[in-house]
């Protein structure tokens, strides 16, 4: 009985060694995944002139937002996040409430082409959307917009 006990408190401990270097390595991997992140969060929030007169490696004289401010005004984001919304918005709807309709006849009734028309949606979703790119690629280049 008393080997069962050291033999437990054997592994234990082999085991908190384990878990401690998993925890350290998911540590390392987790910061080194997330400073450049970070980093250049920090580095946006600095005026440019702070940037140019102390260093990139300076501790800031003031943070603010004045970058995004600028980016959101001279490239116009707020157009472009509207014809995005414009598009997107009414895409997603339609496509989600034509899929429910389709989806419930597919699996709901037995008619001739069922199990193939399953197949076939079942394919197009395993498609990469990569290959989608390739005809719209094809179709600017000959429209030349």
């Amino acid at each position: 009985m008393s080997t069962g006990v050291v033999q437990d408190k054997k592994y234990r401990d082999s085991q908190k060694r384990k878990d401690f270097f998993i925890s350290l390595f998911i540590g390392i991997f987790a910061f080194v995944w997330v400073f450049p992140i970070l980093w250049t969060v920090w580095t946006s929030l600095r005026p440019y002139n702070d940037i140019i007169s102390y260093g990139i490696f300076s501790w800031p004289r003031n943070l603010n937002f004045d970058n995004y401010v600028n980016a959101m005004r001279e490239m116009q984001i707020g157009g472009y996040l509207l014809n995005s919304a414009i598009v997107t918005i009414p895409s997603v709807i339609l496509t989600l409430f034509f899929g429910s309709l389709i989806a419930f006849v597919v699996t709901r009734y037995k008619f001739k082409f069922n199990l193939s028309l399953l197949l076939l949606f079942t394919a197009g979703n395993m498609l990469p959307i990569v290959l989608t790119y390739i005809p719209v690629f094809w179709l600017l280049i000959v429209t030349g917009k």
